[in-house]
C-alpha cells in the first residue's frame, strides 16, 4: 500500500511518501521545513516534491494519512482540507492521526528497540502558558 502523509498542525510543514519497491522493499521520501505562516502555500509544492522524488505518480497513492491536531487552528484546517481533497479519488482512503501520537512514534523510531516498551511523553507549547500533551 502506498501512502502519502502530511502534517500542516504545528511550526512546520512536513510531507513523506512510502511505497514498495519492485523488489518487494518498502522505501520512503520526505520533506520538512520550519515555518510559522503560509503553510497553505507551501503543503501542495513539498508534495509534489515528495512525489517527484519518489518517482510516483498521484494515482499510485493508496492511502492518505493526515495529523488531526492539536496545532493551530488554520495549521489544522489546511492538512484536513487538503486530505479530504485527495480522498475523492475513488478506492482511496483517508487515515488521521493526532500530532502527538506521529511525534511520540517518530521519537521511539530514533530512540531504537533499547527503550521498547518504556513510558514516553510527548509534549507541545499550546501557548498561553499552556501544553499539550
Amino acid at each position: 500500500m502506498n501512502v502519502l502523509a502530511f502534517d500542516t498542525c504545528l511550526g512546520a510543514v512536513s510531507a513523506a511518501v512510502r511505497w514498495r519497491s519492485a523488489q518487494g522493499e518498502w522505501l520512503l521520501h520526505e520533506a520538512y521545513e520550519e515555518c510559522s505562516t503560509g503553510h497553505a502555500e507551501r503543503l501542495f509544492p513539498m508534495i509534489a516534491a515528495v512525489m517527484d522524488g519518489a518517482g510516483l505518480a498521484l494515482s499510485a497513492i493508496d492511502r492518505i494519512a493526515v495529523t488531526l491536531g492539536p496545532g493551530t487552528f488554520t495549521g489544522v484546517r489546511v492538512g484536513v482540507a487538503a486530505a479530504r481533497a485527495f480522498a475523492l479519488t475513488p478506492g482511496r482512503t483517508v487515515v488521521g492521526a493526532t500530532s502527538l501520537v506521529v511525534m511520540a512514534h517518530r521519537a521511539n523510531l530514533l530512540i531504537g528497540p533499547e527503550r521498547a516498551g518504556r513510558p514516553l511523553a510527548v509534549a507541545v507549547d499550546a501557548r498561553r502558558g499552556g501544553f499539550g500533551a
